[in-house]
């Protein structure tokens, strides 16, 4: 991957990859030839997008755990032995802008570079409602400053529109799989 941010946000975004996220990234750039290079190209190489329950379902229904890990501002996730641990995501009102120019800036880079785009796709299949951000707020996941865990949920449910990430491009496809097979065998 260059080393050089282009760009305020480029930069906010590079330092927020984790080093294993980083080298996947500086992989996929060296062969840009297997990526589209057209729109009409990359929306034929669209396939449908992962899904999961929400976090109330899946803690109730699989017994799925979520627990805050000390993300040293790295966004990523991790499940294991049904417990998802995921990085603190303060939500206020800074920080909703940020996260809304962090995917308008993923929006102009290759499909296959898009990570806050899936964790904030993630964020939006695990919240449906205010019962889910109360839950993912209880265990450290989600600080509310806003208040209202209904703004929250509408917030994630608005932005996760604008997060154009499939199968081919989520960055955590391994998570997806790994906790529906969780589900379907409890």
């Amino acid at each position: 991957m260059s080393s050089e941010a282009v760009h305020l946000l480029d930069l906010y975004w590079r330092c927020s990859l984790s080093p294993k996220m980083y080298m996947k990234l500086s992989e996929l750039e060296r062969d840009l030839s297997e990526e589209p290079t057209s729109w009409a190209e990359i929306r034929l190489s669209i396939n449908a997008p992962m899904v999961i329950a929400n976090a109330t379902e899946l803690e109730k229904m699989a017994a799925i755990k979520f627990e805050r890990f000390d993300d040293k501002g790295h966004l990523d996730v991790i499940f294991s032995n049904g417990i998802m641990q995921m990085p603190c995501l303060k939500i206020d009102l800074r920080q909703k802008t940020l996260l809304v120019n962090l995917i308008a800036f993923e929006n102009s880079i290759l499909p296959s570079m898009r990570i806050f785009s899936s964790y904030m796709k993630l964020m939006d299949a695990l919240i449906d409602s205010k019962k889910d951000v109360k839950l993912l707020k209880k265990c450290g996941v989600i600080d509310n400053t806003l208040g209202n865990n209904e703004m929250v949920a509408a917030f994630f449910n608005d932005i996760g529109k604008f997060c154009f990430v499939d199968s081919n491009t989520n960055h955590f496809p391994g998570l997806y799989k790994d906790v529906q097979e969780y589900y379907d065998s409890s």
